[in-house]
């Protein structure tokens, strides 16, 4: 990317930016934000596993949706057997960070239909949904 110069590099950087304002379509900010910078990770020099690091955001936002649940704990695993063969055939680990940014695809779908039996957000249980009405009712009885 260095080598074509300043122009296309701000270039690539712009079509990152526009990638995550079309995912705002369909996908909350965060996501969109996620998803934009974890695709400026195809845009750094690979100096290392860790320049997949910003990918890391986008890949625990996919999970919030339940089909996709297992995905950074899947794309870890993977990831670090990756880095044990690049490291055993003597080969740069920082291909291992592509592998990040693959694996953010679930944001460029719509996402999923919510659990039929509940209306409350995927990270909190039905038991600490009804637990949190209860006890606002609670405390709008008591006034």
């Amino acid at each position: 990317m260095n080598v074509a110069g300043p122009f296309a590099y701000a270039a690539a950087q712009a079509a990152a930016a526009v990638a995550g304002v079309w995912l705002l379509r369909r996908r909350t900010l965060a996501e969109a934000t996620a998803f934009s910078f974890a695709l400026t990770v195809l845009l750094a020099t690979l100096a290392g596993a860790y320049s997949g690091a910003e990918a890391l955001p986008a890949l625990t936002l996919a999970a919030n949706e339940s089909r996709y649940r297992s995905l950074p704990a899947i794309a870890s695993l993977i990831g670090w057997m990756q880095t044990a063969v690049l490291l055993a055939i003597n080969y740069p680990v920082g291909l291992v960070a592509y592998w990040f940014v693959l694996q953010t695809y679930p944001l460029l779908k719509k996402p999923g239909p919510a659990p039929p039996d509940s209306d409350a957000p995927m990270h909190v249980s039905r038991a600490q949904a009804e637990l949190g009405s209860s006890s606002m009712e609670r405390l709008s009885i008591s006034r």
